[in-house]
């Protein structure tokens, strides 16, 4: 098969002939072979090329033993059917801009610092390369950066050629080539030598843009997160547009945006403290009310209470302060959430009850599961009774204690 890629990375329609076709079980989509391509397949840590092979489109395209694979979205091809073919140029453009920004990257860290790469990473709106070293500075980003804008402008061209396995020594190669056959490497002057099977520019100028948005630790080594050509113009326009959106509610001018957020954080802080403090007053004063307002039931004082629209969480410390508040009473309280029923149990310290299996009784009825102790237990089933059986029930097992 013809590698078109390789013979023109600039090539965005070709005709080709079908020479085999089929269905991959196991992804289970139908793929067809073709006798020269210019859609490259995955690998390298690029992603494969997309487009349309007579208006059909490719969802993806791999590589296996020699042969590149073009899933379809459908088959309704021939064997030895001539068709048309077009490359996602846009894709392909961005994928070539971001894998020979990445090579530029790289020799700068090399160049400056002895930083190996160890990884790339193509990713759909930004990239990745993990380098060998455990720390890193913003001045060492910036004398990166700088380099990297003057290789750029410098419009140095970029090569990939093959070469045989005697003349690797002819070329100061950057990372070890164990491979014997189809050795491909790719070269820009004076700066870097490396082997890579991807697409690529001609010429540093064709990068564009440059960013790195951000640095991290990964694993004992450092991930560059960093952006080329086309990229740099999406997030501009993005960034933008979210602090203009910022700027217009915050009513504050850009420069001052990181400002007003601090405030607005501090205040939001300070109110939701107010809201805390508030929600614990009235939550001891319906506790208090709650825990007077029990039933007998076989000398037991009783309390059960009904909840919709409201936090289990809540639910379950309104239990627990009810029983603080009256050391006699026992508490059964009931969420009604949906398309589920949780339950809280509770006894004061001047009760005997055991709550726990008080809520393995009622869990037996709502196909629940819980746990806890004699003094306190929760759990959660269907809901599949209605308030008016559930109390019934709960008040039958308190009739029914010795």
């Amino acid at each position: 098969m013809k590698k078109l890629y390789y013979e023109d990375p600039y090539l965005k329609n070709f005709k080709a002939v079908i020479i085999k076709k089929g269905i991959n079980f196991d992804n289970n989509l139908p793929y067809i072979i073709l006798n020269q391509t210019a859609f490259y397949p995955t690998g390298g840590g690029q992603p494969s090329d997309l487009g349309f092979i007579n208006g059909i489109r490719i969802i993806d395209v791999e590589e296996f033993d020699e042969d590149i694979y073009h899933y379809v979205e459908k088959d309704i091809f021939m064997l030895n059917q001539e068709v048309e073919c077009e490359i996602d140029w846009y894709r392909r453009f961005d994928h070539m801009q971001q894998h020979s920004g990445q090579h530029l990257l790289s020799a700068a860290f090399n160049k400056l610092f002895n930083y190996k790469t160890i990884s790339f990473h193509l990713g759909k709106e930004t990239s990745t390369i993990d380098i060998e070293s455990e720390e890193l500075s913003n001045d060492k980003l910036d004398q990166v950066e700088e380099l990297v804008y003057s290789i750029i402008t410098s419009n140095l061209k970029i090569t990939a050629k093959f070469i045989s396995q005697h003349e690797i020594n002819d070329y100061p190669i950057v990372k070890e080539i164990t491979a014997s056959t189809n050795i491909r490497i790719v070269i820009i002057p004076d700066l870097d030598y490396n082997g890579c099977g991807g697409t690529h520019v001609s010429n540093t100028s064709e990068l564009g843009g440059f960013a790195i948005l951000g640095y991290e630790k990964q694993k004992g080594n450092m991930r560059i997160e960093f952006i080329f050509g086309n990229r740099v113009n999406h997030q501009f326009k993005m960034k933008h547009t979210i602090l203009k959106d910022l700027s217009r509610q915050l009513s504050s001018p850009s420069q001052q945006i990181s400002e007003s957020v601090r405030k607005l954080l501090a205040k939001n802080l300070e109110s939701e403290k107010i809201i805390k403090q508030q929600s614990a007053a009235l939550l001891e004063y319906e506790a208090e009310s709650l825990s007077n307002s029990y039933i007998l039931t076989n000398n037991n004082k009783v309390v059960i209470k009904c909840f919709e629209s409201r936090s289990f969480k809540d639910i379950v410390n309104l239990t627990k302060r009810t029983v603080t508040k009256n050391k006699e009473v026992n508490v059964i309280t009931v969420l009604f959430d949906n398309d589920i029923i949780q339950i809280a149990c509770g006894r004061g310290d001047n009760s005997n009850v055991d709550m726990k299996n008080i809520l393995d009784n009622l869990l037996s009825l709502i196909e629940g599961r819980g746990g806890g102790n004699e003094k306190f237990a929760q759990g959660k089933g269907k809901n599949i009774l209605t308030p008016e059986c559930l109390l019934e029930s709960i008040k039958r097992y308190f009739n029914e204690l010795m």
